[in-house]
């Protein structure tokens, strides 16, 4: 079967992403976490394209044109609230072109009522929940256990919940596919970097933040270490690593703190600034890390509070001095 991983053109620089899409507001770009964690899983049993047509530059009639030449028999495609209008036009237009395909989307404006959605939509066959679940693979194989899509199936509106399981596996992502020239991370110290994920989700409770909603599972470690293999053969050292609180599961973060090192990686991370152990700052620093991402937020105690993120003002203040002490941006 032929599958095409889509992130759909756009006018704008538009960073359709981890269920929190945005504008970049410079030249920032980076490989869609949805389309890469899918690509390993999907590659398996099919013929894989990848179209970043915001990185490749590409205009509407020109994506369409390629992907008519393609003729995809499944295509995995973002939305983003951001630029909902014009994506869900160009899905349209895509499914009037090449009717024979199956269209599932992956982003925040389709989570909240899937089924609504595809009722509304009948250009979309499905909308996948999660985009480190092995469902849309499953189901394009022609298996029964199927677990974290929505889709229509003879007639009905089919709702498979998402696996609840700790660790999740998505097979060795095919990062050679995602090498586009716009990428561009500011923070890194190589120009050629990998978007790279150990986790999934996150599991705090801030209030205003989707993470919340979708779990916490931890990446399979072997499947960790294969990539980062791979990465090397690639001679791509420099990670953005994409984890939405890196640490939050200390131990799995150690144990791949110590892959980092084995493979001298190079990387960036979003860290929350109340990860008391000074030592785990330390090993941030030497497996690697050259900059850390904090949350701040806020330095008022009483809005930390109100959207329930677990830390104070004092609390930030540490953790920012224990980053700075450790070595780090």
């Amino acid at each position: 079967m032929k599958v095409a991983l889509l992130n759909p053109p756009s006018q704008q620089r538009i960073i359709r992403d981890y269920y929190c899409s945005k504008t970049s507001k410079s030249t920032y770009l980076f490989a869609p976490a949805d389309l890469l964690m899918q690509s390993g899983l999907l590659c398996q049993n099919n013929e894989l394209m990848v179209m970043d047509a915001v990185a490749q530059g590409l205009s509407r009639p020109t994506c369409l044109k390629r992907l008519k030449d393609f003729m995809p028999q499944a295509v995995l495609g973002l939305v983003s609230a951001v630029s909902l209008k014009q994506d869900m036009e160009f899905y349209a237009a895509l499914k009037e072109l090449v009717p024979s395909s199956l269209i599932f989307l992956s982003g925040e404006p389709v989570l909240e009522n899937p089924e609504q959605w595809l009722r509304q939509n009948p250009f979309v066959d499905g909308i996948l929940l999660r985009f480190v679940s092995r469902g849309l693979a499953h189901y394009l194989d022609g298996e029964k256990q199927i677990e974290g899509l929505v889709l229509k199936s003879g007639g009905e509106i089919k709702n498979f919940p998402p696996s609840r399981d700790p660790e999740y596996s998505v097979a060795r992502t095919r990062q050679e596919l995602f090498q586009f020239r716009r990428y561009f991370f500011p923070f890194a110290k190589h120009r050629r970097f990998a978007t790279f994920l150990t986790d999934f989700g996150c599991p705090f409770k801030c209030g205003f933040c989707v993470m919340a909603q979708l779990g916490y599972r931890r990446r399979n470690l072997a499947e960790v270490e294969e990539e980062l293999d791979f990465l090397d053969w690639l001679r791509v050292k420099e990670l953005f690593l994409a984890d939405q609180s890196f640490g939050a599961a200390t131990e799995h973060a150690r144990k791949v703190m110590q892959l980092f090192s084995k493979y001298r990686n190079s990387y960036t991370a979003f860290v929350r600034p109340d990860q008391r152990d000074g030592e785990f700052w330390k090993e941030l620093k030497s497996s690697g890390c050259h900059t850390v991402i904090v949350g701040l937020e806020s330095a008022s105690d009483e809005i930390l509070k109100g959207y329930d993120k677990g830390y104070n003002r004092q609390e930030i203040e540490e953790g920012i001095r224990r980053a700075k002490e450790a070595g780090l941006r």
